[in-house]
């Protein structure tokens, strides 16, 4: 009688710890690719590459070996990483899968990032024309380092000539500490990113070279990709046209007291800034921004014409931002941290 209680103890204990090593595995363990390699313990991230779509990860993923493969529940998409702690994810699109994405990876106690430095890696538009004075224009397939990220959708936007500023637009009324719209990043680090990009020779492509021919009123015609230290504006509307480009300017002049240079706009970075911010990363934060469109259509073509037309210059685009992007990653992986 005792054996047989024995028995069934034991069989008790068997099932109970089978029980617990299932449902505690997946805190400790990534679902890994077959026959590659599986962390066992919380994993220290060195640098994490944020994308948006695929197209964005894809010169990652084919450069960068990764192996592993963590579900993180309440992301967009999986994080990938290889062995030498370079990790990359694609959140989605806009500001709420932005949000959404980076707060669950944030939060996913299998990750260590405490040390991590984290780059945005993505397309954006930028203006044919600079907007700002004394500051060159950007190009199709420049790619931008951000000291300033604006949110465009914060504050009232009314039509011009119903309130007394002359765009329609009255910024919303917090401070730089309590805010969300306005975002200044860490000048040491992008000054860091900007010096070791600024003479890399970039891509460029016979598509990009036409286009840029078409904007005859602009010093477009000749320019060649480069690398720029200017800023971001950050919205879920898509928006084309002379005014909204000239109003993207005046947002960032109002939210960083004049302070900051508009040269592209994206859809995600304000949002990312937030998630960063209140897990306590956003000082090791870069946002690189790459140009695979313009805001404005050139002479003699109507907005209308121009979006339906749809010219994207994606390849050099995603090309560029991996030249620097990696550049840049490379180095900070090869910086010393505490283990």
């Amino acid at each position: 009688m005792r054996t047989k209680f024995l028995r069934r103890g034991m069989l008790a204990v068997c099932l109970s710890l089978c029980l617990f090593g299932t449902l505690t595995s997946g805190l400790v363990q990534a679902q890994a690719i077959p026959g590659k390699h599986k962390p066992q313990h919380t994993f220290k991230v060195k640098v994490f590459i944020i994308t948006m779509f695929a197209d964005e990860a894809t010169r990652w993923q084919s450069h960068e070996n990764f192996t592993l493969v963590f579900n993180v529940p309440g992301a967009d998409n999986p994080v990938q990483c290889n062995v030498q702690r370079l990790c990359l994810t694609i959140t989605g699109v806009d500001k709420s899968n932005a949000a959404a994405s980076m707060s669950a990876i944030l939060a996913d106690p299998r990750f260590d990032f405490q040390n991590t430095y984290f780059i945005t890696a993505g397309t954006a538009s930028t203006p044919p024309t600079s907007t700002f004075p004394g500051q060159e224009e950007g190009t199709l397939g420049f790619t931008a380092w951000a000291n300033w990220i604006v949110d465009w959708d914060q504050g009232f936007h009314q039509l011009p000539g119903q309130i007394s500023d002359p765009f329609g637009y009255i910024p919303p009324k917090t401070t730089f500490r309590d805010s969300t719209s306005v975002y200044p990043l860490n000048p040491s680090l992008v000054s860091l990113a900007y010096h070791l990009t600024a003479n890399l020779a970039l891509e460029d492509s016979p598509e990009a070279i036409a286009e840029r021919q078409k904007y005859t009123d602009t010093d477009q015609p000749g320019k060649k990709p480069f690398v720029a230290q200017c800023d971001t504006d950050s919205g879920d509307n898509l928006w084309k046209g002379l005014f909204f480009s000239q109003l993207a300017q005046h947002i960032m002049d109002l939210l960083t007291v004049n302070q900051g240079h508009n040269c592209t706009y994206n859809q995600e970075d304000a949002a990312t800034a937030t998630s960063l911010k209140r897990f306590g990363h956003l000082d090791h934060y870069l946002d690189l921004r790459g140009a695979s469109a313009f805001y404005n259509p050139p002479p003699g073509e109507t907005i209308e014409q121009f979006i339906n037309r749809g010219f994207r210059t994606n390849n050099i685009a995603l090309d560029n931002l991996y030249l620097v992007g990696s550049t840049v990653a490379h180095y900070l992986m090869s910086l010393p941290t505490s283990e």
